[in-house]
């Protein structure tokens, strides 16, 4: 039951943190969708992320065009994972969001319901059958689909929307795989994931984006509460946006984040607490700039 004990408490944070806003709209889930706990239970959550990005307009209108937004995205985002047979889980997730964008021409605020997201996942290896003494392997992929349930809008005097969107108004592809190895109080997370974007009614399609991490964490135990500290590193990188089939010039991006967490579990309930600095964000002239994120969780398993 240890190790089953480690690997809950490490996918939990592995799978749902960093959903925080995507380049150029913040949908939810986004490209980290959850691969969430190993455990035979269903399991509800609440999670809060708040990130900080900078941008700049291009419009048609001479004096909005190069201004450099400032722009700050709270999103609470519940979630619901269902076990189903034949080692198949549900997730769904819902968020809501809450951006506030100002500039030296501006001062504005959008709230409301992101892109849900739905994410099948199955498990591959079994860490009751695949390991050697202590030493306990888990594979999951995911496969779903994120739903254009939140608002996207754009301007008739913008040549391709920059801001910060409550939704990318497409239907997009969600691809997921993670890898756990686990040994004593050692726990090893390494995941891929790929977001496939299609194009939304007014003729825009978002950069699709691939992301890699690893993450490493240790079990402590304090009393009744199980601790775990984490340290790890994400890679993102974002294709080139599209406005009517045409590449938006530029429009692509890397960006490498370190990020540092602590989880508590007690009982049913799972706390969880992160932070994830940027490292390096090249980003070209249609990009977002993405300086800082952290978020923290409240989950019950049932």
């Amino acid at each position: 039951m240890k190790y089953k004990m480690m690997l809950c408490l490490c996918l939990i944070w592995l799978g749902i943190v960093n959903g925080k806003a995507q380049s150029c709209c913040a949908t939810g889930s986004g490209c980290n969708y959850s691969v969430l706990p190993d455990l035979n239970k269903h399991m509800a959550g609440l999670r809060w992320t708040y990130s900080q990005y900078e941008n700049r307009n291009f419009s048609l209108i001479p004096e909005q065009n190069g201004v450099k937004n400032h722009e700050m995205v709270n999103t609470l985002e519940a979630f619901a994972r269902f076990n189903l047979p034949k080692r198949f889980q549900l997730s769904v997730f819902v968020p809501v969001t809450f951006i506030h964008q100002y500039s030296t021409l501006s001062d504005t605020h959008d709230r409301g319901l992101g892109d849900m997201s739905v994410l099948a996942q199955y498990q591959i290896l079994d860490p009751k059958k695949f390991g050697v003494g202590r030493v306990k392997h888990q594979l999951r992929a995911g496969v779903g689909v994120k739903l254009p349930t939140g608002k996207y809008k754009t301007g008739k005097n913008d040549l391709y929307n920059t801001s910060v969107q409550l939704g990318s108004g497409s239907t997009d592809v969600l691809l997921s795989m993670i890898y756990s190895l686990s040994y004593r109080k050692l726990v090893m997370n390494a995941r891929a994931s790929y977001k496939l974007n299609t194009v939304n009614r007014y003729g825009f399609r978002f950069g699709d984006k691939a992301e890699t991490g690893v993450r490493f964490s240790y079990v402590a135990k304090a009393g009744k509460i199980t601790l775990m500290p984490m340290i790890g590193a994400s890679y993102i990188y974002t294709q080139n946006n599209y406005n009517h089939h045409q590449p938006v010039y530029e429009s692509y991006a890397h960006l490498l984040t370190a990020n540092a967490g602590m989880e508590a579990y007690v009982k049913h309930f799972a706390f969880s607490v992160s932070v994830t600095p940027v490292v390096y964000n090249r980003v070209f002239t249609m990009a977002y700039r993405q300086l800082v994120s952290t978020e923290v969780g409240a989950f019950y398993l049932f």
